[in-house]
């Protein structure tokens, strides 16, 4: 494909490992009942599928709807699988890497607020999920850990 980074082992195809845990989900046993599922033609999905095409962002839209996931994050994934350079590969998956924190983040303010974690197992949720780590201005990052301390307590 001219014009497009090749794909590495470390870069896994982000449209086929979302349509794969969209069929898991729902026990779609087919790309058929996939794209009856998505609101698109077979040959859509067989296309993204082969990588001739790429997802539009509305079907994107539908997939990240059906699989409860953050559409924006989705959709910079998806960018970043339709660069045409390593740089830009590189800031689109910077983008989608924000976008995870952001979410953990916030996800863990609202188990925090309403107790519904322990604060370790909150912590290890928000570490499992965001791939980046920003520090305030006393150098403590979302899950209150700081640079010179391994933990804080809550």
């Amino acid at each position: 494909m001219v014009g497009r980074v090749p794909h590495t082992k470390a870069h896994m195809n982000v449209t086929n490992r979302t349509l794969d845990r969209l069929m898991q989900k729902y026990g779609i046993k087919s790309d058929y009942g996939l794209a009856k599922k998505i609101g698109v033609t077979p040959g859509s999905v067989s296309n993204w599928r082969k990588e001739k095409t790429q997802m539009a962002d509305a079907p994107a839209m539908e997939v990240a709807k059906l699989l409860e996931i953050d559409a924006g994050e989705l959709l910079a994934e998806l960018q970043a699988e339709r660069a045409d350079s390593p740089a830009t590969r590189a800031a689109w998956e910077q983008i989608a890497g924000r976008l995870r924190q952001t979410a953990a983040t916030i996800a863990l303010g609202i188990a925090r607020f309403f107790g519904f974690f322990h604060a370790q197992t909150a912590r290890a949720s928000v570490d499992h999920f965001a791939t980046n780590t920003y520090y305030d201005k006393d150098g403590c990052d979302a899950t209150g850990r700081c640079r010179n301390q391994s933990q804080v307590t809550t």
